[in-house]
């Protein structure tokens, strides 16, 4: 019986040795991920300090872009809302498709 104890708690050291090492090399690559973000994030930050101002000229076709062409998708709300004149730009209720298939519905839409 002793020499079966004594095997047992071999085995058992030998688990918690190998757990200890599996968190270790856990915590150390979770580090080692951190660290490199960071350095990353420093590489990119110094890019930015250094042209800072080829970046900037870039302010002005991203203002274009957000106007002029994503600007107008939020007004495509309208046709699946109920609008009122004078009211939301959003509608008083939304009705989905249902404009739609009223359009398509329509004899005088196909004719």
């Amino acid at each position: 019986m002793g020499v079966v104890h004594e095997l047992a708690f071999t085995y058992q050291v030998q688990d918690r040795s190998e757990q200890h090492m599996e968190s270790e090399t856990a915590k150390t690559t979770s580090t080692m991920t951190s660290l490199r973000k960071e350095s990353r994030l420093r590489t990119a930050a110094t890019l930015f300090r250094k042209d800072w101002q080829l970046y900037s000229l870039l302010i002005l076709p991203i203002i274009y872009l957000l106007i002029f062409k994503y600007g107008p998708m939020i007004g495509n709300v309208i046709a699946f809302s109920r609008f009122v004149p004078g009211g939301s730009i959003f509608g008083e209720k939304w009705v989905g498709l249902r404009y739609f298939k009223m359009f398509i519905d329509d004899p005088t839409f196909w004719g």
